[in-house]
């Protein structure tokens, strides 16, 4: 909900009860999400009396305006609290192309180091599997900036993901283990993960 909610709109559904906030965003369903983008709310104005635009969130642009109303705020406080008291993280099929979230999931390692436990899931080619280069070769052409920097501070990689790419270890089908034991990557996609994988997820991200 915090990356893309294109089924949220500022038209109140219950525009005679006053409880509900004029700022609030609403969810709708399909049926009806074409009249709820159009919307007859004025924008209010920050200190700086500049408009406050806050649309559904779509393209991941002015995220900071966006969370300041609900329900986005709500999301963003609670993602914020489980990263602060969790050190087990799991990250399913995200390419990690939304700076704003970015900064919180990179502050998972900052506040628990060597006791996080990240697993990210993903869906890469069968041919990624036949050897620590080919899965290197992968990342570089197809992951993200972001994806690659999130990379790097998990596995301690530094500038030279080469040399941490050639000490991954191959634990079992799919599954990719990092030199530092924090992070697995799995590159057979969620279905697979959920049917087949779950005895290795939950035994990863609860050994410390």
């Amino acid at each position: 909900h915090l990356h893309g909610c294109i089924l949220y709109g500022d038209t109140n559904p219950k525009p005679t009860e006053f409880h509900y906030s004029h700022r609030d965003l609403y969810k709708f369903y399909p049926d009806v999400v074409k009249r709820a983008f159009i919307s007859n709310q004025w924008l209010p104005l920050s200190q700086t009396k500049n408009a406050v635009f806050y649309s559904p969130i779509i393209t991941g642009l002015k995220k900071t305006d966006k969370i300041c109303y609900m329900p986005h705020n709500f999301y963003h406080a609670n993602l914020a609290k489980k990263i602060i008291e969790n050190p087990s993280l799991l990250v399913c099929g995200y390419s990690f192309g939304d700076l704003y979230v970015n900064q919180l999931l990179q502050r998972h390692k900052l506040i628990h180091g060597r006791n996080e436990r990240v697993i990210i899931v993903d869906k890469w080619p069968e041919y990624v599997n036949r050897d620590n280069t080919s899965m290197y070769g992968y990342f570089m052409e197809n992951a993200s900036s972001g994806f690659r920097d999130f990379f790097s501070r998990i596995i301690e990689g530094g500038n030279a993901p080469l040399e941490s790419f050639n000490h991954f270890r191959q634990v079992s089908e799919g599954f990719w283990e990092s030199p530092n034991g924090v992070l697995l990557l799995y590159t057979k996609g969620l279905k697979s993960a959920v049917e087949h994988q779950s005895d290795i997820i939950f035994g990863f991200l609860k050994d410390r």
